[in-house]
């Protein structure tokens, strides 16, 4: 079931809008409900300005609102989420908006498939695995509206630690992140680059980013892999209480590129990003904001829009949320861009 928001047509348009006082030529009163319809309209024209087309059309909300799949406590997608849910509640009232908290990108694009979620944030690296030509269910089940910042994958150790590399990591108590994680799924090629079988070579852990800062600060681990925006509030609370350092992963770059896609790329965690940790070698890959692939075209075209509107609000809490652009936004492949998407991009541009 699905709600109809009627919003206002475009400033100018006669289909029955303005037609607030009724009279005629011959009756007294006539040309006073003509000068009320003509401030009306222009009230109603002050209002509109700055709001796209999809503003002035029909929105259909689903009756149910919408759930926005987030990530691990304490990541970037979680911070995000919560900023843009936030914008979409002032922009768009009588939209329920709802955030749930999951292992991750795998997680995220299950939930968009299966209906639980409308909205989540992915990597490129899944997204490719969910909708690039070896992917098992149809492609369009998904699409994106937005490609809105890279990530950087990290290796965390304690600063005094012996591993220099990922190579290192053999025999250790290593958390490669949550199942259904992105975290998770590159850890694993970047062992495997090295010559490391995640569950033979390792004493491996399955923990989020939370449960990792955690088992660290405890001694319980020894590194953990973390794939997320720059800085990631989490890892800026480690940084804080524990000495830490980032292992160079750029070796495993190119090998990544080969093996699995050219999405990876090589990055660099600048030394100021988290206390006393210098500068740091990594891989990065681009993050995605996709959508279920029946969401109408209205409600996609203002998801859009809020996202873009809302950016400056949005990075003044998540500074990954200053990164978007509407130049490289479009660039989601494999994901297809949602039709109501690619009709903001068309209107900004024009």
């Amino acid at each position: 079931m699905l709600i109809d928001r009627a919003i206002p047509d475009q400033p100018g348009h006669r289909a029955g809008r303005l037609d607030l006082v009724q009279g005629s030529p011959d009756r007294p009163g006539h040309h006073a409900g003509r000068l009320l319809a003509s401030v009306l309209a222009v009230i109603l024209s002050l209002g509109l300005s700055g709001c796209a087309g999809a503003t002035r059309e029909q929105v259909r909300y689903p009756a149910g609102g919408i759930t926005i799949a987030s990530g691990t406590s304490g990541g970037v997608y979680s911070e995000y989420a919560r900023e843009y849910a936030q914008a979409l509640r002032q922009e768009l009232p009588g939209l329920k908006v709802e955030i749930d908290t999951t292992k991750g990108s795998i997680d995220n694009l299950n939930r968009l498939r299966d209906g639980s979620a409308e909205v989540g944030f992915a990597t490129a690296d899944t997204a490719y695995e969910a909708a690039g030509p070896q992917a098992t269910e149809p492609a369009d089940s998904l699409r994106a509206i937005a490609r809105i910042y890279d990530e950087y994958f990290h290796l965390v150790v304690p600063a005094q630690s012996p591993v220099r590399s990922a190579a290192d990591l053999r025999g250790l108590r290593v958390s490669t992140g949550a199942n259904d994680s992105s975290t998770n799924l590159t850890a694993d090629r970047v062992l495997r680059a090295v010559g490391l079988h995640p569950d033979r070579d390792l004493r491996r852990s399955l923990l989020g980013l939370g449960d990792s800062i955690t088992a660290m600060k405890e001694g319980k681990i020894d590194a953990f892999f973390w794939s997320g925006g720059l800085p990631t509030r989490g890892m800026t609370g480690l940084a804080e209480t524990n000495k830490i350092r980032l292992v160079d992963l750029g070796a495993q770059v190119n090998k990544l590129r080969a093996t699995y896609g050219t999405f990876y790329r090589r990055a660099v965690v600048p030394a100021s990003t988290y206390r006393d940790v210098p500068q740091t070698i990594t891989i990065g890959v681009p993050n995605y904001l996709v959508v279920a692939g029946d969401l109408d075209d209205r409600l996609a075209y203002e998801l859009t829009r809020v996202l873009f509107q809302h950016r400056s609000a949005i990075g003044a809490q998540v500074p990954s949320g200053k990164l978007l652009d509407a130049r490289s936004a479009i660039s989601t492949m494999p994901i297809a861009l949602h039709p109501g998407a690619r009709r903001y991009y068309r209107d900004v541009k024009s």
